[in-house]
């Protein structure tokens, strides 16, 4: 008896980790397919961009399909790729109440309702690009007097600090290094140093 014929099937999926929406122009990944049969066959490939909730899909804000040829007993590596404008999108990054914002790529072979596919997430990267003279360019300089141990209402024994500490500017975005620094006069030595961020998110 004949062995049964075996199909067109994703083999595997790659996407770099993070895309940086200062700098790329397109999302990509690379996906290889493997078909053992005598006829041609097509795949499906989709970069997704949503908002989840645990699982459940709250809303999708990015869909681009890309379709691959895939030739008669061949097994190859294909490139995939999209071109969005990356800066409109936001960045991958957690919400409040457990929402999730999320990129993916899902490949498959298969029609539309099996729902068999092999997914990879990967998360985007915003910079806030600030130009003079947005209020946020400008380096940010807090000054501190503060009296620690104090105890009381009185100043007899209290060990003050005074200085200022210093961030290089006042809006940042998702993911992106802050650079603190602080200039601190005071009589002991600074053990512990506790930075506490507040995030705003507004919506549009």
């Amino acid at each position: 008896m004949a062995a049964a014929e075996s199909f067109a099937r994703i083999i595997s999926v790659s996407v770099q980790d993070v895309f940086d929406s200062s700098a790329e122009n397109e999302l990509y990944a690379y996906v290889e397919i493997a078909n053992d049969t005598e006829l041609a066959h097509s795949a499906q490939v989709v970069f997704r961009g949503y908002v989840r909730k645990a699982e459940k899909l709250v809303y999708e804000f990015l869909h681009e399909q890309v379709w691959i040829l895939v030739q008669a007993n061949d097994t190859k590596r294909h490139k995939v790729a999209v071109d969005v404008w990356l800066p409109r999108f936001p960045p991958s990054m957690e919400i409040c109440n457990d929402l999730q914002v999320e990129y993916s790529v899902r490949a498959t072979v298969d029609p539309w309702f099996l729902n068999n596919h092999i997914e990879k997430t990967f998360s985007v990267r915003r910079i806030a690009i600030l130009k003079m003279p947005h209020v946020g360019c400008y380096q940010q300089r807090i000054k501190i007097n503060k009296c620690v141990d104090h105890g009381g209402w009185y100043h007899k024994e209290c060990k003050p600090i005074n200085g200022e500490i210093v961030v290089d500017k006042g809006a940042y975005s998702c993911g992106e290094k802050i650079k603190v620094k602080w200039k601190l006069q005071l009589d002991s030595e600074l053990e512990t140093v506790k930075l506490v961020l507040v995030q705003h998110i507004s919506f549009r």
